[in-house]
Protein backbone atom coordinates (compact mmCIF):
# COMPACT_ATOMS: atom_id res chain seq x y z
CA UNK A 1 0.00 0.00 0.00
CA UNK A 2 1.30 3.35 -0.25
CA UNK A 3 -0.16 6.76 0.69
CA UNK A 4 0.23 10.23 -0.92
CA UNK A 5 1.01 13.12 1.63
CA UNK A 6 1.91 17.08 0.65
CA UNK A 7 4.83 18.01 2.62
CA UNK A 8 3.58 21.45 3.98
CA UNK A 9 0.78 18.51 5.84
CA UNK A 10 4.11 17.09 8.04
CA UNK A 11 4.66 20.64 9.47
CA UNK A 12 3.99 20.66 13.46
CA UNK A 13 3.61 17.14 12.88
CA UNK A 14 4.83 14.68 15.84
CA UNK A 15 4.00 11.18 14.71
CA UNK A 16 2.92 9.18 12.00
CA UNK A 17 0.77 6.20 13.00
CA UNK A 18 0.91 3.02 11.00
CA UNK A 19 -2.23 0.60 12.10
CA UNK A 20 -3.87 -2.05 10.90
CA UNK A 21 -7.43 -3.63 10.55
CA UNK A 22 -7.93 -7.59 9.66
CA UNK A 23 -11.00 -9.25 7.74
CA UNK A 24 -12.93 -9.25 11.25
CA UNK A 25 -12.87 -5.70 11.99
CA UNK A 26 -10.36 -6.45 14.95
CA UNK A 27 -7.24 -3.77 15.26
CA UNK A 28 -4.11 -3.00 16.13
CA UNK A 29 -3.86 -2.10 19.87
CA UNK A 30 -2.01 1.25 20.11
CA UNK A 31 0.11 0.38 23.08
CA UNK A 32 2.24 -2.81 23.55
CA UNK A 33 1.01 -5.89 25.73
CA UNK A 34 2.92 -8.30 27.57
CA UNK A 35 2.49 -11.86 27.38
CA UNK A 36 4.30 -14.82 28.61
CA UNK A 37 6.81 -14.78 26.13
CA UNK A 38 7.59 -11.28 26.46
CA UNK A 39 6.33 -8.05 24.67
CA UNK A 40 3.83 -8.39 22.35
CA UNK A 41 5.27 -7.54 18.78
CA UNK A 42 1.93 -6.55 16.80
CA UNK A 43 0.87 -2.74 18.27
CA UNK A 44 0.72 0.34 16.02
CA UNK A 45 3.98 1.20 14.21
CA UNK A 46 4.67 4.80 15.26
CA UNK A 47 7.54 7.17 13.13
CA UNK A 48 8.57 10.42 15.49
CA UNK A 49 8.61 13.33 12.96
CA UNK A 50 11.29 15.94 13.64
CA UNK A 51 11.65 19.49 11.73
CA UNK A 52 15.70 20.58 11.81
CA UNK A 53 18.22 22.45 9.81
CA UNK A 54 20.51 21.25 7.48
CA UNK A 55 24.11 23.03 7.27
CA UNK A 56 22.49 25.72 4.54
CA UNK A 57 20.41 26.33 7.03
CA UNK A 58 17.33 25.19 5.23
CA UNK A 59 14.51 23.39 7.02
CA UNK A 60 14.04 19.77 6.64
CA UNK A 61 12.53 16.56 8.09
CA UNK A 62 13.96 13.55 10.04
CA UNK A 63 12.12 10.77 10.70
CA UNK A 64 13.31 8.40 13.68
CA UNK A 65 11.95 5.13 13.79
CA UNK A 66 11.37 3.06 17.20
CA UNK A 67 14.78 1.12 16.76
CA UNK A 68 17.60 0.75 14.32
CA UNK A 69 18.29 -2.44 12.48
CA UNK A 70 20.62 -4.78 13.74
CA UNK A 71 22.88 -3.42 16.38
CA UNK A 72 22.80 -0.09 16.05
CA UNK A 73 22.46 2.20 18.74
CA UNK A 74 19.16 4.56 18.28
CA UNK A 75 15.43 4.56 17.83
CA UNK A 76 12.77 6.87 20.07
CA UNK A 77 12.27 3.32 21.99
CA UNK A 78 15.60 3.48 23.38
CA UNK A 79 14.59 6.62 25.35
CA UNK A 80 12.84 6.05 28.21
CA UNK A 81 11.34 9.57 28.19
CA UNK A 82 9.46 8.32 24.91
CA UNK A 83 8.47 5.02 25.58
CA UNK A 84 5.03 3.82 25.38
CA UNK A 85 2.93 2.91 28.16
CA UNK A 86 1.98 -1.02 28.38
CA UNK A 87 -0.91 -1.96 28.37
CA UNK A 88 -1.96 -1.61 32.31
CA UNK A 89 1.23 -1.78 33.57
CA UNK A 90 2.47 1.52 33.02
CA UNK A 91 5.91 2.74 31.55
CA UNK A 92 8.03 0.15 29.96
CA UNK A 93 11.99 0.37 31.61
CA UNK A 94 14.77 -0.23 29.91
CA UNK A 95 16.80 -2.96 30.49
CA UNK A 96 18.05 -3.13 33.88
CA UNK A 97 16.75 -0.23 35.00
CA UNK A 98 14.73 -0.31 38.59
CA UNK A 99 12.17 2.13 39.81
CA UNK A 100 13.27 3.58 42.99
CA UNK A 101 10.87 3.07 46.18
CA UNK A 102 10.03 4.97 48.35
CA UNK A 103 11.48 4.12 51.86
CA UNK A 104 9.13 4.00 54.90
CA UNK A 105 8.86 6.87 57.28
CA UNK A 106 10.95 6.08 60.67
CA UNK A 107 9.40 5.11 63.60
CA UNK A 108 9.88 6.25 67.02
Amino acid sequence: WNYDLKVADLVGCKEIWCRAWDEANNCQPNDPTWNLMGMGNNQVFRVKVHMNKDVNGRHVFQFEHPTRPGQQDGGWMTKLSEKPDSAGFGRLLEQGQTVEEEAAPATA
